[in-house]
């Protein structure tokens, strides 16, 4: 990159190496877009994402444990009813981890992605956890 002979030259080798992202990640509601972005990037209003900024003084959820994006869609009990929602809808399309509900699959089809996307999305309404 220091011998780009040009401005245009550098700014072409900047590139090269960036992530395409998917383009299933613009699926659904933008407030909603938004919300799932922040949970997949731990820059949510969490409990643990606003205390590993310095943002509050604990990281426990209302229930007692670290409210983190696995405790919020996998494990809390304040949102059971909704977590079995998304578990069955999840369930007909690939294993419901952590890390399909914040990013998708990449070896799923697109249309798949955008039901799962969908999917974790009517969740977090459903929850009112972010209103």
């Amino acid at each position: 990159m220091r011998n780009a002979a040009t401005p245009a030259c550098f700014k072409r080798l900047l590139n090269v190496d960036q992530m395409e992202v998917p383009s299933y990640f613009y699926t659904g509601d933008r407030l909603l877009q938004i919300l799932h972005t922040r949970l997949r990037t731990n820059c949510s209003s969490l409990s643990s994402d606003l205390f590993h900024k310095n943002m509050t003084d604990s990281a426990l959820c209302f229930c007692g444990e670290i409210e983190n994006s696995h405790h919020f869609f996998l494990k809390c009990h304040l949102y059971t009813e909704h977590r079995i929602l998304l578990l069955s809808e999840l369930s007909q399309y690939c294993d419901p981890i952590i890390d399909v509900i914040l990013n998708g699959n990449s070896s799923l089809s697109y249309e798949t992605n955008v039901c799962i996307f969908k999917a974790v999305q009517l969740y977090i309404k459903r929850t009112k956890r972010f209103n």
